[in-house]
């Protein structure tokens, strides 16, 4: 749908937080395989696709190291601890055939343009200092015909299109005058300095879900978002924002520690790199021989006597 609607030259990313082949590579392959078999199937009016380089571009724009995608991978069987198959071919009847996650080609490298895959990039925790993420750029040529219609949505619909708490999600600018706001800084101890200036260029959001007045999450995005965020749409209607910047802080879950945590706020696993620097109460430092104790104890848990400030 996003190639259809893809203006001639454009470039379309596709990005996953997944290192799961079948969620990337395999997408990827099945994508540009149908594009190329409908342009062989007298379809030349389409216009060709060009996988680009993604490491070098990422490598050249931001100064990250991902490493290229996989051009082999095997596919597992839909049964728990079954066997993992490196080409359709291999695949027996039963898994082809059943009713739920049953495989099929599409899943499979077994195919020339598999090549191209190291094209995508790969983004692996222990050497970008990120999470686990998966990029592919395509671009269209210039010859492109018009794609289908656009189905035309209402604001309701925009807002908060289909059941999934995500497409429901709203937010607003964090103030400084905000209860919660004034809890989270007490609490941790935030470098004043730091959250006046992201106060002041609007750069601080919180996150509502489910039709919810309170808060969930603190988020931080940068300014071309924030403005991209507080333009106006041509048509007037709202954008439904799935996602907004870089998660900080969230609610504690319902009932965890009910009545025993002195801040229902707690660090998001995601905006740690961010936080380390303001953060100037609540933190724990850990030696590396400390961290390599815990993780080598059973259920990964120690008593922290030693080696902790």
């Amino acid at each position: 749908r996003g190639l259809y609607l893809l203006p001639p030259n454009g470039v379309l990313v596709y990005s996953t937080c997944s290192l799961n082949p079948l969620e990337n590579e395999a997408v990827v392959l099945s994508t540009l395989r149908k594009w190329h078999n409908s342009r062989a199937e007298g379809r030349e009016d389409r216009p060709k696709l060009l996988l680009l380089d993604a490491v070098a571009i990422i490598k050249d724009k931001c100064g990250l190291q991902p490493a290229p995608g996989l051009c082999k991978w095997r596919v597992p069987s839909p049964q728990r601890g079954g066997p993992l198959f490196q080409s359709f071919a291999e695949v027996p009847e039963e898994p082809r055939s059943a009713e739920r996650f049953s495989l099929q080609p599409e899943m499979f490298s077994d195919d020339p343009l598999a090549q191209d895959m190291v094209r995508c990039a790969r983004f692996y925790p222990q050497t970008c200092n990120t999470g686990g993420f998966f990029v592919c750029i395509i671009q269209k040529s210039a010859a492109a015909p018009l794609g289908p219609p656009v189905r035309q949505l209402n604001d309701k619909q925009l807002e908060g299109r289909g059941a999934h708490p995500l497409l429901s999600t709203k937010f607003h600018p964090i103030s400084a005058s905000h209860s919660a706001w004034k809890e989270l800084t007490s609490f941790f101890k935030l470098d004043l300095a730091w959250c006046k200036d992201k106060l002041q260029r609007g750069l601080l959001f919180w996150q509502t879900m489910k039709g919810k007045s309170e808060p969930e999450r603190v988020t931080l995005v940068s300014d071309a978002v924030a403005n991209l965020w507080a333009a106006k749409p041509c048509d007037g209607r709202k954008v439904a924002w799935a996602r907004l910047g870089v998660f900080l802080f969230e609610q504690l879950p319902k009932g965890l520690l009910s009545g025993l945590a002195p801040c229902r706020w707690r660090l998001h696993a995601e905006g740690v790199m961010v936080l380390a620097p303001i953060l100037q109460s609540r933190r724990v430092c850990l030696e590396p021989a400390l961290v390599q104790q815990v993780l080598c104890c059973e259920h990964r848990q120690t008593a922290l006597t030693e080696g902790t400030p």
